[in-house]
């Protein structure tokens, strides 16, 4: 018996050396660890979080979580800025902080952590007190997270409400084209900067969409060259004022096609113009762009036409590329229009249709013709 029991207390004993062995092993793992999160390893400030959130091989301590959260975070890491949004959200270790928390929740969502995406969604959904309710931008987050396994997002996307669908497909139009975007497609990165720009279904970033705009050129885009071009020009945006870069933005997407560049281009000569040569260069860009229907050019074709400076004056053709331009809303050839039925310039004298047309020059705009109109219906 007393055998029996020496053995017993000597696998006591044993026992004990051993647990005590395996914490202070803990022990010095955890040291080990703490020393590489100091020297800033971002795994190590992760790994010491968790350790200090669960107890294992140190004491638990919710201020100190949070610190090395925020410090993980601070490296860019995502699911550390997903459980610190948690811990501002819940008062844990700190106070509670709803728009600290929803800037840590969108860093971690731009880097592609699903859950944050699912959570970021949620309250775009509801709202809150920093974030407006936006049911698109709640869809648009939830895509993401779907496309990523996320089953949250997945559920709650096959959910929708009916008063929601007209939203949500919106939402995933806009989906589809970001990610047409981050393949490269050139005219999609162009659509994307657009987005960007004016903030329709994204958050408005002016850096973002001049990043967008640059990426669409260098992939052959004709708009995307236009919009450098303007913002060149004005120096809005995100891009410094710059005549000489504004200029060649121009001419390259003119050259590439495109009508309002062509317009924009001819204007430019058309007003500098000194020689009937430079005046043909102008007609030129401006016919190229009529015929793809821009309006601004088919009216400028039209006054062209209608001066006949160093081209016989042809007041017919002037009357169908105002016509054209007309039609399409441009009120200076409305207004035009309007005065050539009047008087029977290139156009059958109809008063009839010339109080038609210069009232909806009028209403959209064009003073010369609310003026015209009040001197002609006394």
């Amino acid at each position: 018996m007393k055998k029996l029991l020496k053995i017993i207390v000597l696998l006591i004993i044993l026992a004990g050396l051993a647990c005590a062995g395996w914490y202070l092993w803990k022990w010095h793992s955890f040291k080990k660890t703490l020393a590489a999160a100091q020297q800033g390893d971002v795994n190590a400030q992760m790994a010491v979080a968790e350790k200090l959130k669960t107890g294992a091989g140190a004491q638990t301590n919710a201020q100190e979580v949070a610190d090395w959260y925020a410090k993980a975070a601070a490296q860019g890491d995502p699911q550390a800025a997903y459980e610190l949004a948690q811990m501002y959200l819940e008062g844990n270790g700190v106070a509670r902080d709803i728009e600290s928390a929803v800037s840590y929740l969108e860093l971690s969502a731009d880097k592609g952590y699903a859950p944050a995406q699912y959570m970021l969604g949620e309250m775009y959904q509801t709202g809150n007190d920093v974030l407006k309710q936006d049911a698109l931008q709640g869809f648009l987050w939830w895509l993401q997270a779907s496309r990523q396994g996320d089953a949250q997002a997945t559920s709650a996307l096959s959910q929708i409400p009916a008063k929601q669908l007209a939203a949500y497909r919106y939402a995933q139009q806009i989906d589809s084209l970001l990610q047409q975007a981050q393949q490269g497609e050139a005219d999609s990165l162009a659509l994307a900067g657009e987005m960007f720009q004016s903030g329709i279904g994204v958050e408005r970033n002016a850096e973002k969409a001049a990043e967008l705009f640059m990426q669409a050129a260098q992939a052959g885009s004709a708009r995307a060259h236009y919009h450098l071009f303007v913002l060149y020009d004005k120096g809005e945006g995100a891009l410094p004022k710059d005549e000489e870069k504004a200029y060649l933005y121009l001419k390259r997407a003119a050259d590439l096609g495109y009508p309002q560049a062509q317009y924009e281009l001819g204007a430019r000569v058309y007003k500098n113009a000194q020689t009937p040569e430079e005046r043909k260069e102008a007609l030129d860009l401006f016919e190229t762009a009529g015929r793809k229907n821009n309006a601004d050019a088919l009216y400028m074709s039209g006054i062209i036409y209608m001066e006949g400076q160093d081209f016989p004056q042809d007041l017919d053709k002037a009357s169908q590329m105002f016509l054209k331009a007309a039609n399409l809303g441009n009120a200076y050839a409305q207004y035009t229009v309007g005065q050539f039925y009047l008087r029977g310039f290139g156009l059958k004298k109809d008063r009839n249709e010339a109080v038609r047309w210069l009232t909806v020059a009028k209403n959209n705009g064009s003073r010369e013709a609310a003026a015209l109109l009040d001197s002609i219906n006394p």
